[in-house]
């Protein structure tokens, strides 16, 4: 045993004392002692790992009841150790000559006296006495209990003082001419403390499609929602490997994945390992450098990589023989990019107070019988899709308190009073705007209003048109002030209200726009805290909130909501019907395929640039209208949009007869319309030519020098006349990624110089 964990992290306990341990072994108990050599107190883990060194060569047999792991904190001599030799006389007269002592007769094999007094040796308790072997010379140790203590003045071997004499339930070694000498190799560790050993903590981090808590949980359902949060997992580089003579890294490495960079024919060199960013460039890493990782581990074959589960992750780490990994990890700026190291070469850090706390929501998955277990310990629980992030055990919570939220204040507002002789009798809510949430229909929302006529819900329709006399229906139209106004029918299409006194109320929820599109942890105010309810939380950013209808974008829309019809059949049809969908405004279709059949790829983005979440509400019900209102026979993808990003430097030449400012601000302000989010589409590219002209085109500018114009994550080269986007396409490793959007960086405007 080179390692012990021990529950808490004040022990108390410092390198160089003797930790004694008993295990069970057949029908009794064997013990053995060890040294500490380190002390390490996790907080984090409420627990010590503490590391020994072999003292006792082999178990011996204990006289003991249970196991235990217990500290020796009193470690003595027998008494007489450090007595002088014996002079030698005869007939009263000093030969010169010394010899040692013989043993008193008071120091049996069950019975050793100590040097000192100790009161804190008790009846029962463990001694270990270790001491040459009489007959070989070699170290042996005797395991006892203490059968009776007494402490008392000893006057023996030329010597006088007080000590502690032990009564042993197992003898020491004696041989039949041993003398005192015997004694001056002895140690005897006593004056046992009990230590509590804790579980074996798991130092790999929580990934995948599996979670185990650490207690039993009853109550899990299948297809319950699960909130889990907690810090990315990190990792530091420990070590550098060397190698002699390579010009290149052994690595076999799959696909159009670019090679590392030609290293100098140099012999015997430090290989430090190297982070492909996502971009293309290189950084070579150091000791001491720090990632966190975004995706599970893998392992490098050749040319096959294999994702690990944690557990193999973490035997990976104390493997004799490391294996390499493959991590995509994400550095301190943010940039996400893989590096290819040996398990041996990295090392866990534990989390700290500024790492960043991430957070998603799970379902359990749905399958009945499987998708919980639980044993005598803990409960586990099978996920329908995998974790989205690497976590550090220790900061992982789990929360299966989870509602869905959607943005609104309730209201409760009575109407009015219903007269049956009026005709298409109608009522202005007064608290506009009314929330609509998603929701799987053709636009992908509805409206949260309800109706409610002497206590009777009457049901919102688009229009009268086609409905009876004796329905009970309403429509609803919204003015240019977002104000809701609610109309009955005649009593041909669609019921007349019923006279009464103020039998007319409604119930909806206040609130919309992109103001509700809140970030993850922002929501901690309860508007009521109902009993029981400590806090609450939202731990997702949330999406899908899109601001009311303006005139422009009616005129957009109105076309491809009649063009659709509520149905969509050809590929522009899924491109206009995923258009009109609430959350969403852009989208772009395209036919990929897949080497067997013909697919649809729907790339799509949210309100202001918003990159939606793959399995977010906003995707999620896209994907469930289209299954209802498309084609049943034929395949989609619906993926959120890639961001990519341009920067430009240069200098512009201003007319002397205008004011430069005010040149350089119109520029700025034209680039960043002509390049803004609202004005591109996916895929589409940017030319040089077109950006110095858009400049050209302003009033006051004479001339225009470009010294860089590429894109943010290409750095070379700085001038290129044409950068692309991509498009939809199957790459060489079979995956369609999602379009581009390609978009003006805004911090780069800053960087156009004046010239006058």
């Amino acid at each position: 045993m080179t390692e012990l964990w021990l529950a808490g992290t004040n022990m108390s306990l410092t390198v160089g004392e003797v930790v004694l341990i008993v295990v069970e072994s057949g029908s009794g108990f064997d013990a053995s002692i060890r040294r500490v050599t380190g002390v390490v107190s996790h907080l984090e883990l409420m627990s010590t790992l503490v590391s020994l060194a072999a003292m006792s060569t082999a178990a011996e047999t204990i006289a003991a009841t249970r196991p235990g792991v217990y500290v020796m904190r009193t470690i003595a001599s027998p008494f007489g150790h450090n007595a002088p030799l014996q002079p030698q006389y005869s007939s009263g007269v000093f030969q010169g000559t010394f010899s040692e002592w013989a043993l008193d007769a008071s120091e049996t094999v069950t019975r050793i006296t100590l040097s000192s007094r100790n009161d804190k040796i008790l009846k029962d308790s463990v001694v270990v006495v270790e001491q040459d072997d009489p007959g070989t010379g070699s170290r042996i140790w005797t395991f006892a209990l203490v059968s009776d203590v007494v402490h008392r003045s000893v006057a023996r071997y030329g010597i006088a003082g007080n000590g502690t004499q032990l009564t042993l339930s197992a003898g020491w070694a004696k041989g039949a001419d041993s003398k005192l000498d015997l004694l001056r190799t002895m140690t005897i560790a006593a004056q046992n403390e009990e230590l509590t050993p804790a579980a074996l903590p798991l130092l790999y981090p929580v990934y995948g499609e599996e979670l185990s808590f650490d207690r039993l949980v009853d109550g899990l359902m299948p297809g319950r929602p699960l909130a889990v949060s907690g810090t990315r997992q990190r990792i530091r580089i420990a070590a550098v490997p060397r190698t002699s003579k390579r010009r290149r890294l052994p690595l076999d490495l799959p696909g159009d994945v670019p090679s590392p960079p030609d290293l100098p024919d140099v012999p015997d060199i430090e290989l430090p390992p190297i982070l492909m960013l996502d971009s293309g460039e290189g950084v070579f890493l150091t000791v001491g450098d720090m990632l966190s990782l975004v995706a599970p581990p893998m392992t490098v074959a050749g040319s096959v990589l294999t994702a690990l589960t944690p557990s193999e992750f973490g035997a990976a780490l104390t493997d004799s023989a490391p294996p390499l990994l493959r991590l995509q990890v994400m550095d301190r700026d943010g940039q996400i990019g893989y590096v290819t190291i040996s398990a041996g070469a990295i090392e866990m850090v534990p989390p700290s107070d500024t790492d960043e706390t991430v957070s998603e929501i799970v379902f359990i998955d749905e399958a009945i019988g499987t998708s919980i277990a639980q044993d005598r310990d803990r409960t586990t629980v099978q996920l329908a899709t995998a974790l989205a992030n690497v976590y550090e055990r220790t900061t992982v919570r789990i929360n299966a308190n989870v509602a869905a939220a959607t943005h609104g204040e309730s209201v409760r507002e009575p109407l009015g009073s219903g007269d049956a002789a009026v005709p298409y009798q109608h009522f202005t809510l007064r608290q506009p705007p009314v929330t609509s949430v998603g929701a799987d229909t053709p636009d992908g929302s509805t409206s949260t209003l309800k109706v409610y006529v002497n206590e009777v819900l009457w049901e919102e329709v688009p229009f009268f048109y086609g409905h009876g006399p004796t329905e009970r229906i309403y429509i609803t139209r919204r003015d240019d002030e977002g104000r809701t106004t609610i109309r009955f029918g005649d009593g041909i299409t669609g019921a007349r209200l019923p006279t009464g006194q103020n039998n007319v109320r409604a119930e909806y929820r206040k609130g919309t726009g992109l103001g509700g599109l809140v970030r993850a942890g922002q929501l901690s105010l309860l508007m009521s805290r109902p009993l029981g309810l400590k806090g609450v939380v939202n731990p997702e950013a949330a999406e899908g909130a899109e601001d009311p209808e303006s005139r422009d974008d009616a005129r957009t829309n109105a076309p491809l909501t009649v063009l659709t019809m509520e149905r969509a059949v050809s590929l522009q049809d899924y491109e206009d019907f995923a258009r009109t969908f609430s959350g969403v405004a852009k989208a772009q279709a395209v036919w990929v395929w897949d080497g067997r059949k013909r697919s649809i790829f729907l790339t799509v983005a949210g309100p202001n640039g918003e990159v939606l979440t793959e399995d977010g509400s906003v995707i999620t019900k896209l994907k469930e209208s289209l299954r209802t209102y498309g084609d049943p026979f034929v395949a989609f993808t619906v993926k959120p949009y890639r961001q990519a990003w341009f920067e430009i430097d240069g200098t512009v030449t201003i007319d002397p007869d205008h004011v430069s400012n005010v040149v350089m601000d119109a520029i700025s302000v034209d680039l960043g319309q002509r390049y803004a989010f609202e004005a591109r589409a996916f895929g589409q590219p940017v030319a040089l030519s077109e950006v110095i002209a858009a400049i050209q085109a302003v009033p006051g500018v004479v001339a225009v020098d470009l010294d860089r114009f590429a894109r943010t994550d290409h750095t070379l080269p700085a001038i290129q006349p044409r950068l692309i986007a991509d498009r939809p396409a199957m790459g060489a490793d079979g995956v369609v990624p999602a379009a581009e959007l390609l978009l003006l960086d805004p911090g780069s405007l800053t960087q156009l110089k004046a010239v006058q």
